[in-house]
């Protein structure tokens, strides 16, 4: 666990300094952030997974860190693993769900039901009881890896990056990719 700097561009926040710092080349600790065991960034947002398991992100407009569970509706989840999208961002949580929340609407996430209406999170886990470990988010797509070692894809899928063989829009989610080399 450690501390967490930023420096690059700030247009929507990113590297937690105050909107009218548009950019700077000096790192900077952000010191609302406790220690932190994983780091993430998307495209207009950063993320910290801290020593707890608490979810935190700033960017996307808010120029200050948030702890993100309570906003999420998920007060008492614990995260391993995030990433963000260009339009959305993803977890993987103890418990073993892929949670995706941001701009989803329409984006073809494919049967995975929203958890909690209220702020909009979609959350998802394997049938058979597999836990999800890891997930990375494209700009409307998200993939996520089961300590079964399957890779899951969900989301848009117009130029086939669901790895199914398809380019079709709002492929059926939550289907494990299919991985040949023929």
């Amino acid at each position: 666990t450690g501390t967490v700097w930023g420096w690059g561009w700030n247009g929507k926040g990113q590297i937690a300094r105050s909107s009218d710092v548009v950019e700077s080349a000096h790192p900077e600790r952000i010191p609302e952030i406790p220690s932190a065991r994983f780091v993430a960034a998307g495209h207009e947002t950063s993320f910290i997974i801290d020593s707890d398991g608490n979810l935190w992100s700033w960017g996307g407009g808010e120029y200050r860190p948030r702890m993100m569970n309570s906003i999420l509706g998920l007060d008492d989840v614990r995260f391993l693993h995030v990433d963000g999208g260009v339009f959305h961002a993803a977890a993987a949580t103890e418990d073993g769900r892929c949670v995706v929340w941001g701009k989803h609407k329409g984006q073809g996430w494919g049967g995975i039901q929203c958890t909690t209406p209220a702020t909009g999170v979609l959350a998802w886990k394997p049938s058979d009881g597999a836990i999800i470990k890891q997930v990375a988010c494209g700009c409307k797509h998200t993939v996520a890896v089961d300590t079964n070692g399957r890779v899951w894809t969900f989301g848009d899928n117009a130029r086939g990056q669901l790895g199914d063989r398809s380019t079709a829009p709002a492929a059926a989610a939550a289907t494990a990719a299919a991985a040949t080399t023929t």
